[in-house]
């Protein structure tokens, strides 16, 4: 048997989630301190439950048997207690699996035992935390009672000891309060929970109230099975010469390794090293197009790669011709040739293809078989080839968007310095290359193209099938030549055997497989046994299936033949019988014609359903595939003898009985074959075999019917007249007949019982049953032993008696001492004739009774008696001497139990009769009915024994049950009785007497002067006092209030009548100490009959704003001032149908009170209205509840939807007409927006951008598609949103979160951005230069990337740079300008880019003639008052880069907050312009929006009717030269000074 170990571990009790115990706020609260118990098992009990290790509950036991392992103190409690987890595991079927076991120890607080007391769940609040539990079994004094010393015991006691609501199925719920509640004339346990009760708990549920003796422990119970060892006979070992099917290759001769691998190094033994040394699995490609093998790298730096490592293998070819022809030469060819076997050995597929293969797609190759030699690399062909390659690569390359190294930046893969980095990413390519091919090819198992190179690999074919359930073999020459099964080249090993060294070529294959190697033969076989396994598999067992096998192989059935046997026509020309092969199976499917004038299979007066004699042989199950040296005999045979031989003419014949042979057969046949036949060479045979691949005959056994019997290969056997012949035996014998008798009839008589005789001794006894007037017989387990051997005195034939029972016929049972004890003979040595005597049982003592007879040695109640033996008429008892005798009259309990004969003439005893009968059927202390019955006869009366105890049973005594039945058969069915229902009553009984049991109920004891003043008491002081009425509270006048339940002392109250309220609602008038009737009950009044006031002054709010999915089921409501034990009506129903409502009550327990109310009834829509109303004890119903006065509070839910948006997306986008879906951005203005917004969805969309670099921005934007007309909302987010996205995959998720608050799923759209940024300013000095030519320098700086590649354009043709690209920053970048002759100034922008993106500019002024500079592009004054963000004026001068300030984006006109990331202070030339009542100082250039022309327009081009930001331009005026800053703001460079909206530059995106 298996052992089993048990390892137990302690875990916590939170450890089960189900577990319910205190908050860890709640445990802060209490202080903690260990409080000693012990288990009493006579009122304490354990409960057990089984759970899983994944905390799945599967078993109960709600009883647990003790331990008998315990400690028990003075008082008989368990002071410590073992659990055993292990065997109360194995008792309860949890042998084999790990699992939990909680244990809880509890007290049943209603009962004094250990039993349990079943209490019902009546009522449940509607927060699910106070229920009121009820029974019928428990006395209402017994419920009040106990109910109040638990009370009690919560309040006084100094620790706190909670009790629990015990549910079953471990569902302990943790009571915090209990007290006894009246309802509907019943009491009842009302209880507090510490949670709500679960809802799967209903009315009615059985529940117990119980108290934990001890803290409940959880044990986990790890079960360890460990098999046993099996131990056995010893087998003998392996007989290895039991002939085995061989499913082996036969191995080359052992080599080392430096054996194996020290051939030289030629193209052929490089190609099988690199075989060796290759440890994928190859897959089919084809070669010819690019496409098939390369995804992510180059492939024209893969084929430089191949033609790099080949001119390295010429270098080291050329070393080694070098060092073998000079004499002198020190190097060392190994060196070399590890130098070849390195480059070989990494060879890729792609360059194994190009180095091993010949194709117009591999390397040129000078020979035209294998193995092949390439050309040299310098040739004229081979550089023809190559070069023609490397431009389809490289056109193959630029069309390949997939190739890794089109993923860098532009500037990184067109720097030529970083030709390195981007050879290295190709190498990376190269690697994800293999494994996508590879991949690629999982699905080529499904493939199952016959080409050896499409499809499935060659290399998976073979395992592909044997997942299919085909059986493969493997050759016996798969190794014998490693050289010609990899790559179909011998290596001449210096072997003297025989070779193959030419081969036919085969039509339709190109030269260059031939010859294939024993590798690609095997491929090419699996593949064509692969592509046609659904027809071998449904051809199985037939000769269609086989011979589809055999050409999978390439062997025409002309060659390899399919023969069977059997089913041969006996009538037939040429018949010799079952070796007639039949090539065929049509041959052997026989047609029989029908009989003349029948119709279908039926039968017909024309044909027999006799079986006819047999027509045919018997077909057999032998099946042929192969060669055989007889073949060739047998058709000789065939050809040659007419269309009349039958081989039957020739075997069977009588005189050939007892010879060896066919004496005429084999003179035919020698006579037949002696000419013309020449003998075959069987080496011939196995010479031809060696051609064929010999596992097609190992396939075939696999492709037979199982009951075939099939010979394969070279086939010995006879030919068709070559028959063998046993000799018959011949048989002699004799026939001996003998003759005899025996006796067959034996004929004995006896007695048949009648007569008992001994020693054939008869005698006859005296007829008892004539005088003996007592009883015979009884039953017993004495044995008598009578001494029938020792006649000689003293004491010769002796009884001896052993057994310890005898049970008196009338019932009594007599009991002995387990000894021999002796009875003596009587007539002992003086008798002449034989004498009778008996064996009497007296229940007296014998030795009292018969003293005379001098019996003392003898048996105590047996004693030998005899009837008249000297005449006298009397019964005698007698001692060992014959003259001593006594006289005696039988007593009626008398038993005679034995009958003896003593002869005469030996003096010995001759007869023995036992009148007893055996006891082993009495049961001890059982009546016995053995009795004698006297049967009136013709001829007189006949004394019968009855011992069978059937007086028992046939009714005869009394104890007897005698059925009497009405026949009805089937008395249990439930339909043919009159079903009365059962009536239970309350039997309440009262003894009036001292010890009485009243009836408790609760009042207050304060007096009253008036029944409305009692009345008028609303939070009345209730006390336990009892009643001698019938019902629960007092009903009836002339009832007696008394202060305890024995009815010892009466309710006194105070001096005179006075009222008092009962907790019922009513008031009693009870008589007082002064009145001499004290407690006596004189009037009872309803407290309702006062009560006609409804309640009023209470308010109520939803606690929610909203009802969705998560709420609707138990949306929370709170009431403020209400009264306690009043209850509470509350509906709720949309605004827009009042028809649907939803509704529900509770009592109110608190002056505010909580509940909920379920709107699964109410349909979906804005305004949900809550109504609540109060009804009062006497029944007044109050007005719906007004508004609680609070903050937020409102009876009105805006809205109730309970379904969640879907069905909607979010996309990146490439501008704002959202036309074109975005992938990547180069700039931090991202274009978003959300689709598919659900018609009426009301709410907000939340969107989170989130990049893979690091970085994450959130907004939110309100949506109303409650028309239908706005199912898409657009984001546009840019700079100023994205400053902390950094460059990466930007990832947005958006989700809808509806008015009614249900949020929709998350959805996901993904973009790259790659964001390049730079600074241009001037190297030195101002930005403005006199009129004169002279050369400026730029400064190109702060780039992002560092080594970015940048330009620089300009738009003007007196300016020029004569850098206008570089790499990197660059800190003088020289700027030529021609002589200005012009009066005016004039202005260059040169425009700083990085991958055709413009990053930044600079503009430079030069002075006309007038010497006016002006510059600055578009600048303001630094007095300027610049819009900050946060709604200020701040001076142009006194704003700092990042700064946030207001501006407008110039597409979307979304006003938003930017950043300036850029503040330059420049000199330039100023204009003041007028608008309004106001004015500005900037630059000619600096540009305003202009309203009515809708575009920004320089200031020194403005004109009479411009407005500006909505204020009239009124003309302009010169204003000196000086500074002017120049802003450069994120988002839409824009920005607001002096209240009009500017724009720094135009043209800049």
């Amino acid at each position: 048997m298996a052992k089993i170990t048990y390892t137990l571990l302690d875990r916590e009790y939170d450890s089960i989630p189900e577990n319910e115990n205190y908050s860890s706020g709640d445990l802060n609260l209490i202080e903690n301190y260990q409080v000693n118990k012990a288990f009493n098992p006579d009122t304490n009990y354990i409960e057990s439950h089984f759970y899983t290790l994944n905390n799945q509950k599967v078993f109960s036991v709600y009883d647990q048997d003790l331990s008998t392992n315990v400690e028990i103190d003075a008082e008989g409690r368990i002071t410590n207690l073992d659990l055993q987890p292990e065997k109360l595991s194995i008792d309860n079927g949890f042998t084999g699996v790990d699992h939990k076991i909680v244990y809880h120890f509890l007290n049943d607080l209603y009962t004094n035992t250990n039993t349990k007391q079943q209490l019902f769940i009546n009522t449940i609040s509607q927060d699910r935390k106070e229920l009121l539990l009820y029974t019928d079994s428990l006395d209402v004094n017994t419920l009040i009672n106990k109910t109040e010393t638990l009370k009690s015991a919560l309040k006084s006691k100094a620790y706190f000891e909670e009790f629990w609501l015990n549910l079953g199925e471990n569902d302990l719920y943790i009571v915090t309060n209990i007290d006894v509640y009246e309802l509907d004339d019943k009491f009842t346990i009302a209880i507090k929970l510490y949670e709500p009760l679960p809802k799967q708990y209903n009315l009615k549920q059985e529940v117990q109230l119980v108290e934990k003796v001890s803290d409940s422990i959880v044990v986990e119970v790890q079960v360890e099975v460990q098999d046993e060892i099996e131990t056995g006979p010893r087998l003998k070992g392996a007989n290895f010469n039991i002939e085995l099917e061989d499913n082996n290759p036969v191995p080359t001769e052992y080599f080392n390794y430096d054996e194996l691998f020290s051939f030289s190094t030629a193209n052929s033994n490089r190609e099988i090293y690199s075989y060796i040394k290759e440890s994928s699995v190859a897959i089919n490609i084809d070669y010819s197009d690019y496409e098939n093998f390369i995804h992510f790298s180059s492939a024209q730096e893969r084929l430089k790669n191949f033609k790099y490592k080949l001119q390295l293998l010429e270098n080291y070819d050329a070393s080694k011709t070098q060092i073998t022809n000079s004499a002198n030469s020190s190097g060392s060819l190994v060196k070399f040739d590890n130098l070849i076997k390195g480059i070989v050995n990494n060879f890729d597929h792609y360059e194994k293809e190009l180095y091993f293969t010949s194709s117009s797609y591999s390397w040129p190759k000078s020979t035209t078989s294998k193995p092949f030699v390439n050309l040299h690399s310098t040739s004229s062909i081979s550089s023809d080839w190559y070069t023609s390659q490397l431009n389809s690569a490289s056109n193959y390359d630029t069309s390949n968007y997939d190739v890794l190294s089109a993923t860098l930046p532009s500037y990184i893969a067109e720097d030529t310095n970083n030709s390195n980095a981007i050879l290295f990413v190709d190498m990376i390519g190269q690697h994800f290359d293999n494994l996508w091919i590879y991949t690629r090819a999982i699905t080529d198992k499904y493939d199952n193209d016959n080409r050896a190179d499409v499809g499935i690999s060659k290399d998976l074919v073979r395992e592909v099938l044997a997942s299919f359930g085909t059986k493969l073999y493997n050759s016996t020459e798969g190794s014998d030549d490693l050289f010609k099964y990899l790559i179909a080249d011998s290596y001449d090993s210096g072997s003297s055997e025989e070779v193959v060294n030419t081969f036919t070529t085969v039509p339709g294959i190109s030269t260059d497989l031939q010859p294939a190697s024993r590798k690609e033969y095997e491929g090419d076989l699996y593949k064509r046994i692969y592509h046609n396994l659904p027809f071998l598999l449904k051809t199985k067992g037939t000769q269609r299936g086989l011979r589809a096998l055999i050409n999978c192989f390439g062997i025409p059935a002309d060659f390899l033949s399919i023969k069977q046997y059997g089913g041969s026509d006996i009538e037939s020309s040429k018949f010799f019988g079952y070796e007639q092969d039949k090539k065929d199976s049509a041959d052997k499917v026989r047609v029989e014609t029908r009989a003349s004038g029948s119709v279908g299979n039926v039968l017909s007066k024309f044909k027999s359903i006799q079986k006819t004699e047999t027509e045919r042989t018997s077909d057999t199950h032998r099946i042929e595939v192969g060669f055989s040296p007889s073949d060739s005999v047998n058709a000789y045979i065939i050809a040659q003898v007419d269309s009349t031989f039958s081989i039957d003419d020739y075997i069977g014949e009588p005189q050939d009985l007892y010879n060896s042979s066919y004496g005429s057969l084999d003179k035919f046949a020698s006579n037949l074959l002696s000419t013309n036949v020449e003998r075959f060479q069987l080496n011939d045979f196995v010479r031809i075999l060696k051609f064929y691949d010999n596992v097609i005959f190992k396939m075939i056994k696999d492709f037979i019917p199982a009951k075939g019997t099939l010979d394969t290969g070279i086939i010995i056997k006879p030919n068709l007249l070559d028959r063998s012949k046993i000799k018959s035996p011949k048989l002699s014998g004799t026939r001996p007949e003998y003759n005899g008798s025996i006796d067959t009839a034996f004929v004995t008589g006896s007695d048949g019982g009648v007569y008992d005789t001994v020693r054939n001794k008869a005698a006859t006894q005296k007829n008892i049953e004539a005088h003996w007037p007592s009883h015979v017989g009884g039953r017993s387990n004495i044995v008598y032993k009578p001494d029938f051997i020792s006649p000689t005195n003293p004491n010769p034939g002796e009884i001896q008696i052993t057994g310890t029972e005898f049970y008196h016929p009338d019932g009594n049972l007599y009991t002995f001492e387990d000894k021999y004890s002796n009875v003596f003979t009587p007539y002992e040595g003086a008798v002449s004739t034989d004498v009778d005597f008996y064996l009497m049982f007296t229940s007296e003592s014998q030795t009292v009774r018969f003293n005379a007879l001098n019996l003392a040695s003898q048996h105590p109640h047996i004693v030998p008696v005899d009837y008249s033996p000297h005449g006298q008429n009397s019964w005698v008892a007698r001692g060992n001497n014959g003259n001593v005798s006594a006289s005696f009259t039988p007593l009626a309990n008398d038993v005679l139990i034995a009958g003896f004969t003593l002869e005469a003439e030996t003096d010995l005893l001759t007869r023995f009769s036992n009148y007893t009968k055996p006891l082993s059927s009495i049961i001890t202390g059982q009546k016995t009915t053995i009795h004698k019955q006297d049967i009136p006869t013709l001829s007189g009366s006949v004394r019968r024994w009855v011992e069978d105890e059937s007086p028992k049973l046939n009714g005869e005594l009394s104890g007897s049950i005698i059925e009497i039945t009405n026949g009805e058969l089937n008395s249990q069915n439930k339909f043919k009785h009159v079903k009365v229902p059962a009536l239970n009553y309350d039997i309440l009984k009262i003894n009036e007497g001292s010890g009485a049991t009243y009836t408790s109920f609760l009042m207050d004891p304060s007096p009253q002067a008036t029944a409305t003043a009692s009345c008028a008491i609303s939070s009345p002081t209730l006390s336990t006092l009892y009643h001698n009425d019938t019902g629960s509270y007092p009903a009836t006048i002339g009832t007696f209030i008394f202060t305890d339940i024995a009815g010892a002392n009466t309710f006194t109250g105070t001096t005179g009548d006075k009222w008092y309220r009962m907790q019922n609602g009513k008031t009693i008038n009870v008589s007082g100490s002064t009145g001499g009737n004290d407690g006596y009950v004189g009037q009872i009044t309803n407290c309702q009959d006062f009560d006609t006031t409804a309640p009023s002054g209470y308010t109520a709010t939803w606690n929610t704003s909203n009802i969705n999915a998560t709420n609707y089921t138990a949306v929370p409501f709170t009431m403020y001032g209400v009264t306690s034990g009043d209850t509470y009506q509350a509906t709720a129903s949309l605004a827009a149908d009042p028809t649907e409502v939803a509704y529900t009550t509770g009592t109110i327990y608190h002056s505010y009170n909580g509940g909920t109310i379920d709107t699964t009834d109410i349909a979906d829509g804005p305004n949900v209205l809550l109504n609540i109303k109060l009804v009062d004890q006497a029944g007044n119903v109050g007005l719906p509840a007004t508004v609680y006065s609070g903050a937020n509070s409102s009876l009105t839910a805006s809205f109730k939807n309970v379904v969640s948006p879907s069905g909607y997306s979010v996309k990146f986008y490439t501008s704002s007409t959202y036309g074109t879906e975005a992938t990547s951005y180069s700039e931090k203005n991202m274009y978003v927006r959300v689709e598919g917004i659900s018609n009426g969805t009301q709410g907000t969309i939340g969107l989170t951008l989130t990049s893979s670099g690091g970085g994450s921005y959130s907004t939110t934007k309100a949506i109303d598609n409650s028309l239908n007309n706005t199912p898409t909302k657009e984001f546009y987010l840019n700079l100023f949103h994205l400053s902390t996205i950094n460059n990466g995959t930007v990832t947005a998720t958006a989700t809808i979160t509806d008015q009614a608050g249900n949020v929709g799923g998350a959805v996901t759209d993904t973009a790259t951005l790659t964001v390049v940024s730079g600074d241009l300013t001037i190297a030195s000095g101002t930005s403005t230069i006199t009129r004169y030519a002279q050369t400026k320098y730029l400064k190109v700086q702060s780039l992002v990337p560092s080594n970015s590649y940048w330009t620089l354009t300009d738009n003007q043709s007196f300016s020029f740079t004569t850098q206008s690209s570089g790499t990197g920053n660059d800190t003088s970048v020289p700027v030529y300008f021609q002589q200005n002759y012009s009066s005016s100034s004039r202005t260059s922008t040169f425009y700083l880019k990085i991958n055709g993106i413009t990053v930044d500019y600079y503009t430079i002024y030069q002075q006309g003639t007038s010497n006016s500079g002006s510059g600055g592009g578009g600048c303001v004054a630094p007095f300027a008052l610049i819009l900050m963000g946060d709604g200020s004026q701040k001076q142009a001068m006194h704003v700092g880069v990042g700064d946030e300030i207001k501006t407008q984006q110039e597409k979307t006109l979304e006003w938003t907050n930017a950043r300036v990331n850029e503040k330059k202070v420049l000199t330039s030339s100023r204009i003041k312009i007028l608008f309004g009542d106001e004015e500005i100082v900037v630059s000619p250039n600096h540009r305003f929006y202009v309203d009515n022309r809708s575009e920004y327009i320089p200031a020194r081009e403005l004109v009479d009717g411009d407005i500006l930001s909505g204020k009239a331009y009124k003309g302009v005026e010169d204003y000196h030269e000086g500074d002017v800053i120049k802003f450069s703001v994120e988002y839409a460079k824009t920005y607001i000074s002096n209240g009009i909206l500017s724009h720094n530059v135009k043209g800049i995106e």
